[in-house]
């Protein structure tokens, strides 16, 4: 079931979440692009051909009034090893307090995944990251939460940060986190919002041009050629890339004027038409798994029970639990 659908794109437009949904998205594409991302954003050099893993946890808050959600929690797991990764995503660098959201986060995992040993409760904590997708000059390579248990010991939970925008086109490309590439749009958001007057404005039209039609597209189109990414990974991340163009730049009049969106427009052409190919490849099965989709988000939105749901939609728990997701964004406040 891919949750990346038309229904999941209009969410975007209108999210007030935008760039939190499009990373989720970016995760709900193939294991190898997915376990490519996890090795460059981490480091590792994970097989290609391990099992991709994404949960969806739901959290009830302290007060019992509501839920929290984090389905950026990764498991890639082969015969040889099974990691786990939590990843988040800030818009910039100025929440100081995102530690205790991430630890908030991994503590609440751990205690799922917990084993004991000797008569010890052991809580493994997953490999957490936070990407700053924008940045002061002030942003740290790491924050610190210091947790103090009385008198036994001193504990610092320390979590790197990426620092997004400090890396090129290429440098993503190289480190094969194409998936973010989206989001790279960000690049010239401050420096335009700060434009003032139309001559001011055009003056970075060659700029985005290069950025949007020759080094993000050309890498997303590299990248399927060479097999890094599939068809349908590309489908995904060229509607999540409008998607972004149009929160960020669709409104500037000068940006229309000049057609900076022209080789964009063509590949969507070419998109929309692999989409109607693939569903008709997909054919009655397609179907049905969004009649099943439709029937869950529709008893979602009457509040029945997640156990009477499965059993009426045939579907899977996590696949309920993204859904019930999408049902609550409903209510979040439009842009």
């Amino acid at each position: 079931m891919h949750l990346c659908g038309e229904g999941v794109f209009v969410l975007l437009e209108t999210f007030s979440k935008i760039y939190d949904l499009t990373l989720k998205c970016a995760l709900d594409l193939s294991s190898g692009a997915v376990i490519d991302f996890i090795n460059g954003l981490f480091g590792e050099s994970l097989p290609l051909d391990s099992e991709v893993i994404r949960t969806a946890t739901e959290s009830v808050s302290a007060d019992l009034g509501g839920h929290t959600f984090s389905d950026k929690m990764i498991t890639i797991r082969s015969a040889e090893h099974s990691r786990r990764f939590h990843i988040e995503a800030e818009i910039t660098s100025d929440d100081k307090e995102i530690v205790l959201k991430v630890f908030d986060y991994g503590y609440k995992d751990a205690l799922k995944q917990h084993s004991s040993k000797a008569g010890n409760i052991i809580l493994n904590f997953p490999q957490p990251k936070i990407i700053y997708l924008e940045h002061w000059s002030t942003a740290p390579d790491a924050v610190t939460l210091e947790i103090n248990f009385w008198e036994q010991s001193k504990v610092n939970f320390t979590v790197p940060t990426m620092k997004f925008l400090d890396y090129s086109v290429k440098d993503l490309d190289e480190k094969r986190m194409v998936i973010l590439l989206p989001l790279y749009l960000l690049k010239l958001r401050r420096k335009v919002e700060s434009a003032r007057g139309k001559e001011a404005i055009r003056q970075y039209v060659p700029e985005l041009k290069e950025l949007l039609n020759k080094e993000i597209l050309g890498t997303l189109t590299k990248n399927v050629e060479k097999g890094n990414i599939t068809r349908r990974d590309a489908h995904i991340l060229i509607k999540l890339l409008s998607l972004m163009y149009n929160h960020l730049y669709g409104a500037i009049e000068e940006f229309e004027e000049e057609k900076v969106k022209g080789m964009l427009a063509e590949k969507l052409v070419l998109e929309n038409e692999y989409e109607v190919l693939a569903a008709l490849e997909e054919g009655r099965e397609e179907g049905r798994e969004e009649m099943r989709a439709q029937l869950a988000s529709e008893m979602l939105a009457d509040g029945k029970d997640i156990v009477e749901i499965i059993k009426y939609s045939k579907l899977a728990y996590e696949d309920v639990l993204r859904l019930k997701e999408l049902v609550l964004c409903e209510s979040y406040p439009k842009h």
